[in-house]
C-alpha cells in the first residue's frame, strides 16, 4: 500500500485513475 503513495504522485498513474474513475461513473 505504502507503494501506492510513490506512484500517487505519477501524473501517468494519475491520469489513468482518472480515467478509470471516468469509466467506472458511467
Amino acid at each position: 500500500m505504502l507503494a501506492l503513495s510513490g506512484f500517487q504522485f505519477s501524473p501517468f498513474f494519475l491520469g489513468l485513475f482518472r480515467v478509470n474513475y471516468d469509466l467506472s461513473d458511467t
